[in-house]
């Protein structure tokens, strides 16, 4: 019985050790790896849960991350992505470089509708004006990260080799806290 629980005791300690505090270079690199793929397009995809619990996939255009990794991007007041994220607010985006094989970022965090004209205009994007009463039809929609998944040839970071799983930052409430990654 001793021995079986050593051996429980050990895979703890090893499922631990696979989590490892980041250097703050080495989170430095992950990041910016991150920034280079969710700014190479002008989309990504935007994943809710609706009622059911049956997941909906569309296309967005986001605004680039901010310095907390944030990512910002507007829509439709009245749009279905809205209704889902009021009723859940964990969502997912993707985007992937696949065509020259670069790597893909995958976030999963929590989503905040904000409701403010004056940083909607700020936010504005030319192509706005085509849209008859943009500013009382648009809402702004802030994506909190809470683990962002990465896959970067060319920075190292590839999937593990039995799982695939691909490394992935744990983020707090700020970044500037302590991360966690695991690969």
């Amino acid at each position: 019985m001793k021995n079986v629980c050593s051996f429980f005791i050990f895979l703890l300690c090893s499922s631990a050790m696979a989590q490892i505090s980041l250097s703050s270079a080495k989170r430095d690199t992950f990041l910016l790896a991150v920034r280079e793929i969710m700014t190479f397009h002008h989309y990504c995809g935007l994943v809710t849960v609706d009622s059911l619990g049956n997941p909906h996939a569309r296309t967005i255009t986001p605004f680039p991350p901010d310095s907390a990794m944030h990512v910002w991007f507007a829509t439709n007041r009245k749009s279905r992505k809205i209704t889902e994220m009021q009723k859940n607010p964990h969502v997912c985006l993707y985007y992937g470089i696949h065509d020259t094989a670069v790597g893909s970022v995958a976030i999963n965090g929590k989503a905040r509708i904000v409701d403010d004209k004056k940083l909607l205009k700020m936010k504005k994007r030319d192509y706005w004006e085509a849209i008859p009463d943009w500013e009382n039809i648009m809402v702004l929609v802030e994506i909190i990260p809470e683990r962002i998944e990465l896959i970067h040839y060319r920075f190292g970071f590839f999937n593990d080799p039995v799982t695939w799983e691909a490394p992935f930052l744990i983020l707090d409430s700020s970044i500037s806290k302590n991360a966690l990654i695991k690969r």
